[in-house]
This record gives C-alpha cells, sequence and structure tokens, in this order.
C-alpha cells in the first residue's frame, strides 16, 4: 500500500504544530510583557492556526478512509506497513 499521501499529510501536521510552538513563546513573552497589543495579534495568530489545523485533520482523515486505514491507529498502521514507508511512519 502506499502510505505517501497519509506521510504527507502528518508531516504538514508537524510543520503547523511546532509553528504552534513558536507561538506559545511568543505569547508566553507577551503577557510576561503585559503587551496586550501584542497578545492580541497572537490571540488572532493561534485563531488561524487552529482553523489551519482543523483543516489538516479532515485532510489526514479523508485520506486514512480513502486508504482504507480509517479507525487505525497510527501505530496499528506502522505495524501492517512495509519498509521504506514503515520506516518513515515510525519516525512520525
Amino acid at each position: 500500500m502506499n502510505y505517501e499521501p497519509l506521510i504527507n499529510v502528518l508531516l504538514e501536521e508537524i510543520s503547523v504544530y511546532a509553528e504552534v510552538i513558536e507561538v506559545e513563546k511568543r505569547k508566553t513573552v507577551a503577557i510576561a510583557d503585559g503587551s496586550s497589543d501584542a497578545l492580541d495579534a497572537i490571540l488572532n495568530e493561534e485563531q488561524m492556526y487552529g482553523m489551519k489545523i482543523n483543516s489538516l485533520e479532515k485532510r489526514r482523515l479523508g485520506v486514512s478512509d480513502g486508504l482504507g486505514l480509517g479507525g487505525q491507529t497510527l501505530l496499528d498502521i506502522v505495524r501492517d506497513a512495509k519498509n521504506p514507508e514503515k520506516t518513515k511512519l515510525y519516525r512520525l
């Protein structure tokens, strides 16, 4: 089975979550500094990331269903996969 579409969506999700971590760090600084303007901008940015995450999650579910993987956990999928995709999935 070709897991590349699933791998690609998961990599996109990982990238977005890494960006969210950076936003959260900036939010902590804004709160500590008492900067309400910076905090407002960051909260708007967080909302955008929330929408992006929801969209990616819907895509992931669609890809999973399209591959016949609906209801399986990532661990289940990794166990069933063959190399080299198994290795890629495991690293996620």
